[in-house]
């Protein structure tokens, strides 16, 4: 089988460049319907304070469900602490969140989603979206997020994420 990132992957941007201005940023949500694997790449350049970026959960890419929130499974995730001299990303432990730290320097996060880890919500229905966001985003620091869906059936258009 011949592997194609427009056949077999979406790639989404889920948080454009943003400079932070200690308010939350959240991402794009996206359905994980059609999604085999996904990988959320966090792009993180610290003002002086270090930030953390987490995940959530919901029912609905607009958001809004009332008992989401944040994932409950941790996930696998890999961080780069200095990408301006490293390409190598180093495993940690399974997490539902990343504490970027305070060094000034461009930092990377990528996590690995099974969609099957969002769980079920309090009356079992699957949580089947997903997002990436600050729950506050430093002054002087910059962020972007970016998805990429393995989706579940490769073809030449392969369905929406953006939607439900």
């Amino acid at each position: 089988m011949e592997i194609t990132l427009t056949q077999n992957m979406k790639v989404v941007s889920a948080i454009p460049s943003t400079i932070g201005g200690g308010v939350a940023v959240m991402g794009t949500g996206i359905s994980l319907k059609y999604v085999h694997r996904l990988f959320i790449i966090v792009n993180y350049e610290d003002g002086g304070a270090g930030d953390a970026v987490a995940l959530y959960r919901d029912t609905d890419v607009g958001g809004g469900t009332a008992d989401a929130g944040l994932i409950v499974n941790n996930v696998k995730l890999w961080t780069n602490a200095d990408i301006a001299t490293s390409d190598t990303l180093v495993r940690q432990a399974d997490n539902t969140f990343h504490l970027f730290d305070d060094s000034n320097l461009n930092q990377m996060a990528v996590f690995d989603v099974d969609p099957v880890t969002l769980g079920l919500t309090a009356n079992n229905v699957e949580y089947d979206c997903i997002a990436v966001g600050f729950p506050a985003l430093s002054v002087f620091s910059t962020a972007s997020a970016t998805y990429v869906a393995f989706t579940r059936y490769p073809q030449a258009t392969p369905p929406s994420i953006i939607e439900n």
